[in-house]
């Protein structure tokens, strides 16, 4: 991974349907997820509602998880949104792992459940 040292400054992407991703930082940026994002293995997608505004965030995910099995896909959110399940399905397909308790519950989730793993593998039979 290489280190970028000199001046930041910050760079806003309004939330509107004329976004500009021109900026040299950016493109970079999206130009290097899309090979990380080939590379996963699982995706998690929490609190995104996947507006349909975003336009090079859906390209992006499109070309990045397209060989990512649906099943490896996880939103977490609060609460049944139709719309936002079309344009989830749309993009990655019907088996996506949808997890509707929000992102608090969620988390107590995940946690339990690696407890649970951690003391199956650790125990003698």
């Amino acid at each position: 991974m290489r280190v970028l040292s000199g001046p930041l400054r910050s760079v806003m992407i309004t939330p509107s349907f004329a976004k500009d991703y021109r900026n040299p930082h950016i493109q970079r940026l999206w130009y290097e997820a899309e090979p990380l994002l080939r590379s996963c293995k699982r995706a998690y997608f929490i609190g995104y509602s996947l507006p349909d505004d975003h336009l090079e965030v859906i390209h992006l995910l499109r070309r990045g998880l397209e060989v990512l099995n649906a099943k490896y896909i996880t939103v977490v959110t609060f609460g049944e949104n139709d719309e936002m399940r079309r344009r989830y399905t749309s993009l990655f397909g019907r088996q996506i792992d949808w997890q509707l308790i929000g992102f608090q519950r969620w988390m107590i989730e995940q946690k339990r459940l690696r407890s649970v793993g951690s003391n199956a593998a650790g125990s003698v039979h």
